[in-house]
């Protein structure tokens, strides 16, 4: 039901805060019942916290432990998840905005005492994140897939991964931390407000809010690519270049530095196969460019290697003609 890469994510997130004493490892060998049938643990409080220890995880601790129901505050803010949807709302939804999960069970003490702050900071943040809340009694295949040893646990999930969490019951003012941590800060909000502006077409406003978001925060990835995406369409190549390299290795400035560099290839001389081949990419002739660098193997083999594969990189893999000439390249050299 889960992919093997959210998984991933989970165990290298929770081996993690095992190593820093936060979390206990989530791996797939263990689960809220693990191969034994016994419960996940019942963990009083967060690791490593100057709080006393909460009491309560005994199964006979509450009147309504076998009941397996908790009161839940209507809320658009917190949600019950399964086994069946969590793929959807967890996973699929983080990419809207961020997926706080709190894994717990009727008759753990510590969660009873946690979900309550856990809900009311969801619904003080008015919809800044989606506080999904996961029986593991009720759910075990989630809670197995996750190794949940001990409750309650918290995850965060951003963009579609586990990105950091928790164990045990921390206190409102520890939440209202851990919950700023995942939240865009307000130089992120004004960089996404750019890219909203630059995407409508107005340059010069997207430039505008761009440089403002580095003056406050000159260290902003968002905000230092979307300018030189603007600086760089309209031929500031060297101050487009001196953005991007301090965000190497990310994605999205590979593929601009190496558009930039195609660029320049239009003012290069054209000597050889080489580099008139060049030439031929920088004019927007793609086919017929790599064609001429496929040529220019048999002269400089590791030169025209190297141009074609910047070409890829600025055209991207899935161009259909990239693809082609990846296959061709590779049968070329081996």
């Amino acid at each position: 039901m889960y992919r093997i890469d959210i998984l991933t994510q989970v165990n290298s997130l929770t081996a993690a805060l095992e190593a820093v004493g936060m979390g206990l490892p989530l791996t797939p060998s263990g689960a809220a019942r693990n191969r034994t049938g016994a419960r996940a643990r019942c963990h009083p409080g967060g690791r490593h916290r100057d709080w006393p220890e909460r009491t309560g995880c005994d199964r006979g601790h509450d009147e309504d432990t076998r009941s397996g129901e908790t009161e839940m505050t209507a809320s658009t803010n917190v949600i019950e998840v399964t086994d069946q949807t969590f793929e959807q709302v967890v996973v699929e939804g983080s990419k809207e905005r961020p997926v706080v999960v709190d894994m717990w069970a009727a008759w753990c003490g510590p969660c009873r005492q946690l979900t309550p702050t856990l809900e009311k900071v969801a619904d003080e943040r008015s919809g800044a994140f989606l506080l999904a809340k996961l029986d593991t009694d009720a759910n075990p295949l989630t809670a197995s897939a996750f190794g949940v040893q001990s409750i309650p646990t918290v995850i965060a999930f951003k963009d579609g991964q586990a990105v950091t969490g928790f164990i045990g019951a921390y206190p409102e003012p520890e939440v209202n931390r851990f919950i700023d941590s995942i939240l865009p800060t307000e130089a992120e909000k004004h960089a996404e407000e750019a890219r909203s502006v630059e995407a409508s077409g107005d340059l010069a406003t997207a430039e505008t809010g761009y440089r403002r978001v580095l003056e406050e925060d000159e260290g902003n990835r968002d905000a230092a690519i979307g300018l030189a995406r603007i600086l760089a369409d309209r031929g500031d190549l060297d101050e487009a270049e001196q953005l991007l390299v301090k965000h190497r290795p990310d994605p999205e400035a590979e593929k601009l530095l190496a558009s930039i560099v195609v660029r320049r290839w239009a003012d290069a001389p054209a000597d050889g196969v080489l580099g008139e081949a060049q030439r031929v990419v920088a004019s927007g002739d793609l086919s017929g460019g790599l064609a001429g660098l496929l040529q220019a193997l048999r002269d400089d083999r590791e030169a025209a290697r190297d141009a074609m594969i910047t070409v890829f990189t600025a055209v991207g893999d899935e161009d259909p003609v990239v693809q082609e000439y990846r296959r061709l390249l590779s049968a070329a050299l081996f």
